[in-house]
């Protein structure tokens, strides 16, 4: 059995349904080329019983837009930390593999001290530079921009049928570790949008999705400086194993 199930669909323009969480972080991007404002905002109010806590995307395709800029805008609703950082381009020769490290539990304040590895998969020759964006209680890798102007965020899809849940996949659409995000190796890989959804598919269906809250899935918001994506990934359900 596939490791995932997704979907996509190419978005002329698309707004999230969740309502703004007043203590949120915020970033957006905007193409063609590398013409990207990150902003994060933090409030220092935690949010009011009753407010959606799931993050909020805005996609907008050239089409839509009077200059023919694509925008791609993230927020981290829900009383997250957030960090911006970059991540150079690296050389890694041919051969090279990836030990894939376990994930601390959602919600713990600090690693520990020692993780063991559960995986490898292979690395390639060649990662691009990018703006990596990190959120939550331990900094998992949430997305970000690259070199080439792909720019990926997210938002958990909360409220999936648990019987998708499936525990044992190697890959995380957000992950503490980078290379255990499914976001971050499409920015470290891919050229343009549409290479990057199907490479998170590929990589999905092969290593399995693994979400880090077990019955929901996710919605990867992806854009380049031509177009913009909504992808949907869910868990495969408990047949699937490594």
């Amino acid at each position: 059995m596939e490791g995932a199930w997704y979907s996509t669909r190419k978005e002329t323009t698309r707004a999230g349904s969740d309502a703004p969480c007043p203590h949120s972080s915020w970033w957006t991007a905007r193409s063609p080329g590398l013409a990207i404002g990150f902003f994060i905002l933090i409030i220092g109010s935690p949010c009011a019983p009753g407010t959606a806590y799931g993050c909020t995307n805005v996609l907008v395709d050239a089409r839509a837009t009077v200059d023919g800029s694509t925008y791609v805008t993230y927020s981290c609703d829900g009383g997250v930390f957030a960090a911006i950082g970059v991540e150079l381009a690296a050389e890694h020769g041919e051969g090279a593999w990836i030990g894939l490290l376990e994930e601390p539990e959602w919600g713990s304040v600090a690693e520990p001290p020692t993780r063991s590895v559960i995986a490898s998969i292979p690395q390639v020759a060649n990662t691009y530079r990018y703006i990596d964006v990190l959120a939550g209680p331990m900094f998992s890798h949430v997305g970000g921009t690259n070199e080439h102007g792909v720019c990926i965020a997210e938002t958990t899809l909360v409220g999936a049928r648990p019987e998708l849940a499936n525990d044992l996949g190697w890959l995380a659409p957000f992950s503490v570790q980078a290379e255990r995000s499914l976001m971050t190796l499409a920015l470290q890989r891919a050229r343009t949008a549409r290479e990057a959804v199907l490479l998170i598919g590929d990589l999905a269906e092969t290593y399995g999705y693994h979400s880090p809250f077990p019955v929901d899935g996710e919605q990867l918001a992806i854009g380049d400086a031509d177009e913009v994506w909504s992808m949907e990934i869910f868990g495969p359900g408990p047949d699937w194993f490594p």
